[in-house]
């Protein structure tokens, strides 16, 4: 029997190049599976086979084994290659407080502030002839928001994470910073699939991939991910009776972009803050309380940058309201 010895602890750039080409594939291959099996199904369940796929449970089911493939996925390829997952994905990392507490923030901001700029995108995919895909589950009941939140709030978070952060992004340490984090966020992107999800969910994938770079803990990136998931989802339910317009006001548009330029303004914040708090802290005789003071500066940064971008969030909105 191997044991952990016997194992590489870090993942290396070979094996991010594979991982990402699986992640890509495994949606494509699990939506084949499941079709041939909703074809021996349907000659099962006779005339009852369309009721049957159009429930929400059955919608359920599904996306939580496509989820859960990546999960397989990687276990497999981790015990193929020799590669130990707990330390090479940094699931042993603590993160510190703040950190917890700036992806928390991160995690329900970025799709507020984005949302106004994404519906303006899903208008124009329609009017030029693009199927717009909703979330799949009717959200018309407090339960159905609590499945809702379980199947696509928390186990994509934890699945997705695990594979694209966990192993593609890890894969990539040693090229830095930049080309680990896009790479991953790519690839990302690109699992989603469509013009849909795609800008969105890159951006994402970015954000989410710089916290998990520079905290070198895997947990806050499924935070952030739980918290971006759970935040759309609560405001699906708190909006499901709103009829979505088909164009957009001159005041929609520059509402759409101040929002967006707020949301850039919290990205940007982000990668700063997390470059610069989570740097090894080099501590001299000479001035040994210099790193206890620039960790508390950084604390004021952080809670500065993150009232100011809620100053001008709320600013926006309510100049859009009067």
């Amino acid at each position: 029997m191997e044991n952990s010895a016997q194992k590489r602890m870090f993942y290396s750039s070979k094996d991010g190049y594979v991982l990402g080409l699986v992640g890509i594939l495994t949606p494509v291959l699990m939506a084949l599976i499941i079709a041939i099996l909703m074809v021996f199904i349907a000659k099962g369940a006779g005339e009852g086979y369309e009721e049957l796929f159009n429930s929400p449970a059955f919608t359920y089911i599904t996306q939580t084994l496509c989820e859960l493939a990546f999960v397989f996925a990687v276990i497999i390829y981790n015990k193929k290659a020799k590669v130990e997952f707990k330390s090479a994905s940094y699931m042993t990392t603590k993160p510190k407080y703040l950190n917890i507490a700036i992806a928390l923030i991160v995690g329900v901001a970025l799709p507020i502030f984005f949302n106004p700029i994404i519906s303006m995108w899903e208008v124009l995919l329609k009017n030029i002839g693009v199927k717009v895909l909703d979330i799949g589950i009717p959200l018309d009941t407090t339960l159905d928001l609590v499945l809702g939140i379980v199947i696509l709030g928390l186990v994509p978070a934890f699945c997705e994470e695990l594979f694209f952060r966990g192993a593609v992004l890890n894969s990539f340490r040693e090229k830095g910073f930049w080309f680990a984090v896009l790479y991953s966020a790519m690839c990302f992107s690109l699992m989603h699939g469509g013009l849909q999800q795609l800008p969105y969910t890159f951006i994402l994938g970015f954000v989410i991939g710089t916290i998990v770079f520079e905290t070198k803990s895997i947990w806050l990136g499924i935070l952030v991910h739980a918290c971006n998931n759970i935040t759309v989802l609560v405001a699906g339910f708190l909006t499901k009776d709103v009829v979505p317009p088909e164009s957009f006001s001159a005041a929609d548009i520059i509402y759409a972009v101040l929002m967006l330029l707020v949301g850039i303004m919290l990205i940007v914040g982000t990668v700063i803050f997390c470059k610069k708090y989570n740097k090894p802290k080099t501590i001299t005789l000479e001035n040994p309380m210099k790193a206890e003071q620039k960790e508390k500066k950084m604390d004021v940064f952080a809670i500065s940058m993150f009232v100011l971008t809620l100053i001008c969030a709320v600013t926006i909105t309510i100049i859009r309201g009067i």
